[in-house]
């Protein structure tokens, strides 16, 4: 694995949060979790054990996929752009990059933990510009490509095609 270049794409509304901090084994118990009861002894693995049913939560696979990265490429210097799409259909109250950290804490803390040798940015992105559903009007009256934009991690309009340019290093060869 020679890359030095990583774009992860996510979709907003299909970011699974997972069970936060305080939930408890009520969350536990709605995502599947089988907690054993009564207290594990050190003898006995299967006391220990917790069977989850589906998928890890987001921020767990890509923070899992991080990792693979790492193990195949080593600890070389990369680049990463994290890009969550359907960006218009966020609220304006959060930047990308406060999103990640509301969001996918996680996520948020393994990025600024591994960036001496994992250099990310964060971006929204909407292909449309808007929902087809309450500006279908307005949509139409504008050209496609002229409806996409992508925000950076503080919410500033950038190039459609910076985070592809970021990641590679060549965003000032322009």
């Amino acid at each position: 694995f020679t890359s030095d270049a990583v774009l992860v794409f996510i979709h907003n509304d299909n970011i699974d949060a997972g069970v936060r901090k305080g939930e408890g084994d009520e969350a536990a118990a709605d995502l599947g979790a089988n907690a054993p009861k009564g207290t594990p002894t050190k003898g006995d693995p299967k006391k220990k054990t917790i069977e989850m049913e589906g998928k890890p939560p987001t921020q767990v696979q890509l923070v899992d996929l991080l990792q693979l990265t790492v193990e195949q490429r080593g600890k070389r210097p990369a680049r990463a752009s994290i890009v969550i799409s359907a960006w218009d259909e966020q609220s304006d109250t959060l930047t990308p990059e406060e999103y990640v950290k509301t969001n996918m804490p996680l996520l948020a803390q393994y990025l600024e933990s591994n960036s001496d040798w994992l250099s990310v940015r964060i971006y929204g992105v909407s292909a449309q510009g808007g929902s087809f559903e309450t500006e279908r009007t307005e949509l139409a009256r504008r050209e496609p490509v002229h409806r996409a934009y992508v925000l950076d991690g503080s919410g500033s309009e950038v190039p459609i095609a910076e985070p592809i340019a970021w990641s590679l290093g060549t965003e000032d060869q322009r």
